[in-house]
C-alpha cells in the first residue's frame, strides 16, 4: 500500500498493525493511521477499507494531499476567528474611555471632552452683548437728567409769558410721563435679553452626568490564514456589536461592565470548501485607575461562550468520476477567558498628546469534543487540545484636538508590536466512527511576533453624543486581519 507515496511492505504493515492494536498509540497523522490499518481494514473497517483503496488510486502526491486535508478535523486555527479581532476592537474601545473618564474630562459628550471655565469663555460672542446690555441701560439711567435739564432751561426762558409757561408746564409734564415709561419699558426689555443670553452658554456648558452615559460598538473585520506548514487556511468575515457602560466612584477611578454577540464564518482554503460559523456571547469586566502622576493602570476580563457549527466536506478523490462526497457535522462548544492589563501615561503639549503604552493579555480556550454526523463510517470523534495564548505588547498613540463651534474633532494613529510567550496551536486527536486508531491533526503554530497599525477620528459634539470610527490592520506569519469599527456613545443627562 502506499498512503501519501510512503512505500510500505505487508510484513511490516502487519506488524504495526498488531503492534498499534496492543498498544493503543496515537498516530501523528491520518496517513501513518490508515497504512497501519489497511492489512486488517477489509474485516474490521470495511468503509475505511473502501476509502484506503479509493486513496491509493489516486494518481498524484498533490491530489492525494488534498484529499487526505479533508479527512482532518480542523487545524487552520480557525477556532480564533471571532475572538482575536473583536478582542481587540472592544480594547480600544474600553481603555480609551477609561482614560478619559479617569483624567476628568467630563462635559458635551459624557465623559470625552473637558467642561468650559465659564459661560462667557465658551460663548465669547455672548460677552459684548452684555457689556452693550449694561452700557445701555447706564444711558438710559442718564437720559432723564438730560431731558429734565432741557426742560428746565425752557420753563425758565418762557417764565414771563404766564399762557405759556402754563401750555409748556402741561407739555413737559406729558414728555415726562413718557419719557419715565420708555426708559421702564426699554430696561425691560435689555434685562430680558440678557437673561437669555447668559441662559444660553449656561445650557451648553452645565457638565453632563457622567455616570448616565452607555456606549455602543459595532464591529466587523476580515481574517485571512494563508497555506503554512503544510495547512490550508481559512478565509473569516467577522460582525459584532457590543454595548457598555461604567461609573466613576472616585475622581481616579472607575468601573464598567460591556457584553455582546459576535457571528463569523471561516471558510477553508482547502479543496474541500469546508466551513466553521461561530456564535460568539461575551461579557467583561473592565476598570481603570488615574494616578496623580501621569500614569494610568487598566484592567479587563472577559469570559465567551463559543458555538461552532462545522461542516467537514470529504473528498476521496477530488478529481473527475464519483468521488466520496459526504459532509460530516458537528455542533460542538469552547469556554474562552481572557485577562488583559494596559498601562502607560499621557504627555499633552497643548492640542497634541501622545500616550505611549505597554499591555499584556491572556487567552485560554477550552473546546469541548465532539462526534459528527451524517458521514457513517467516516464520522470523526474528537478532542481538542486546549489553547492559551499570552502576547505582551508595547507602543503609542498619538491624538490631536481640533476645537470648533459646535464639536471638537479629534484624528488619531496608533502604532502597536507584539510577541506571543505561549502561542499555542490548534490540535485534536481524532478517531474514525467506522474503526481505525486515533491520530494527530495538527495545525501550524502561529507567528510568535505580530504588528498593528491603525488610525481612527473622534467627533464630540456640544450635545450628548460622541461617535468615533477606528481601522487597524494586523499582521504576523502567514496571517493577516483587516478591522474596523465604529463606536456611539450617548449620554441621557
Amino acid at each position: 500500500m502506499s498512503v501519501g507515496k510512503i512505500k510500505i511492505s505487508p510484513l511490516w504493515a502487519i506488524l504495526l498493525a498488531s503492534f498499534s492494536s496492543q498498544a493503543e498509540p496515537v498516530f501523528p497523522n491520518v496517513e501513518s493511521m490508515l497504512l497501519a490499518l489497511e492489512p486488517t481494514a477489509a474485516a474490521t473497517a470495511p468503509e475505511l477499507n473502501a476509502l484506503i483503496i479509493a486513496l491509493d488510486a489516486i494518481p498524484t502526491p498533490q491530489l492525494e494531499f488534498d484529499a487526505l486535508q479533508t479527512l482532518i478535523p480542523s487545524a487552520d486555527g480557525s477556532l480564533r476567528a471571532a475572538s482575536e479581532g473583536p478582542m481587540r476592537q472592544m480594547l480600544c474601545v474600553v481603555n480609551d474611555r477609561l482614560l478619559k473618564v479617569t483624567k476628568g474630562e467630563s462635559g458635551y459628550s459624557g465623559g470625552d471632552q473637558p467642561v468650559a471655565a465659564s459661560a462667557d469663555t465658551k460663548d465669547p460672542e455672548n460677552a459684548p452683548a452684555k457689556v452693550n446690555a449694561k452700557a445701555t441701560t447706564k444711558d438710559q439711567e442718564v437720559a432723564p437728567a438730560k431731558v429734565n435739564a432741557k426742560a428746565e432751561d425752557k420753563r425758565k426762558a418762557q417764565s414771563t409769558n404766564p399762557e405759556a409757561k402754563n401750555k409748556e408746564k402741561d407739555k413737559a409734564k406729558e414728555t415726562e410721563i413718557e419719557t419715565d415709561k420708555k426708559i421702564v419699558d426699554d430696561k425691560n426689555k435689555d434685562q430680558k435679553q440678557v437673561t437669555l443670553r447668559d441662559a444660553t452658554p449656561k445650557e451648553v456648558t452645565n457638565p453632563k452626568d457622567i455616570n448616565k452615559g452607555i456606549w455602543i460598538q459595532l464591529l466587523g473585520n476580515n481574517t485571512g490564514q494563508d497555506f503554512s506548514q503544510n495547512v490550508p487556511g481559512y478565509d473569516a468575515d467577522v460582525l459584532g456589536l457590543l454595548i457598555g457602560r461604567d461609573h466613576l466612584f472616585t475622581p481616579q477611578f472607575a468601573m464598567g461592565l460591556a457584553g455582546g454577540y459576535t457571528w463569523a464564518k471561516a471558510d477553508s482554503r482547502g479543496p474541500s470548501g469546508s466551513f466553521l460559523g461561530i456564535k460568539r456571547f461575551q461579557g467583561s469586566l473592565y476598570a481603570g485607575y488615574n494616578f496623580i502622576c501621569p500614569f494610568y493602570l487598566h484592567g479587563v476580563f472577559t469570559v465567551a461562550y463559543n458555538k461552532y457549527d462545522n461542516n467537514r466536506k470529504i473528498l476521496v478523490p477530488p478529481f473527475g468520476g464519483v468521488p466520496f462526497v459526504n459532509i460530516a457535522q458537528a455542533d460542538f462548544s469552547a469556554w474562552e477567558t481572557n485577562a488583559y492589563a494596559e498601562t502607560g501615561y499621557v504627555l499633552k503639549i497643548g492640542h497634541f498628546k501622545a500616550t505611549p503604552k505597554v499591555m499584556l493579555m491572556y487567552s485560554h480556550f477550552d473546546v469541548g469534543g465532539y462526534i459528527e454526523k451524517d458521514a457513517f463510517g467516516l464520522n470523526l470523534d474528537v478532542k481538542y487540545h486546549k489553547m492559551s495564548f499570552l502576547p505582551l505588547g508595547g507602543g503609542f498613540k498619538l491624538e490631536y484636538e481640533n476645537e470648533f463651534d459646535r464639536a471638537t474633532v479629534v484624528p488619531e494613529m496608533h502604532v502597536y508590536g507584539f510577541h506571543d510567550f505561549k502561542n499555542s496551536t490548534q490540535t485534536a486527536i481524532a478517531i474514525f466512527t467506522g474503526g481505525g486508531f486515533e491520530f494527530l491533526s495538527q495545525g501550524a503554530e502561529p507567528g510568535k511576533n505580530s504588528i498593528e497599525v491603525g488610525a481612527g477620528l473622534a467627533v464630540h459634539s456640544y450635545l450628548n453624543t460622541a461617535v468615533v470610527i477606528q481601522y487597524d490592520y494586523a499582521a504576523r506569519r502567514d496571517y493577516h486581519r483587516n478591522q474596523a469599527f465604529i463606536k456611539v456613545r450617548y449620554e441621557w443627562a
